[in-house]
């Protein structure tokens, strides 16, 4: 489904809501029967909710793939950045300053 679809069907179905509440208020007013117009105005709200969170679009698809790139992309730089840094702890402590250092450059450049 494109998310120009996705926007139409929530269109349509805002205009049921809309259509129902009135309905349903009117049928309040003259205190008729409300389970018919009530129970419009809950498959119209149903329905939209489904669709706004249920029915995913391709575009929509396509920028959670991005994301999830972005996201594994950082979670390795962070695990690189952590071995880095506990290289640079060894060997500060191992007294081989110049490769710590050389170590703190590549890791500035993560």
């Amino acid at each position: 489904m494109t998310l120009q679809i996705k926007n139409a069907l929530t269109i349509v179905f805002s205009a049921v809501i809309g259509l129902s509440s009135g309905w349903l208020v009117r049928a309040a007013y003259e205190k008729t029967g409300i389970w018919k117009p009530f129970l419009a105005l809950l498959l119209g709200l149903g329905a939209q909710v489904f669709v706004s969170l249920f029915i995913h679009s391709k575009e929509e698809e396509e920028l959670e793939l991005i994301r999830q790139m972005r996201l594994a992309k950082n979670k390795q730089r962070i695990l690189e950045a952590e071995e880095l840094s506990n290289r640079i702890m060894l060997e500060i402590k191992e007294g081989r300053l110049e490769s710590a250092v050389e170590c703190m450059k590549i890791r500035d450049l993560l």
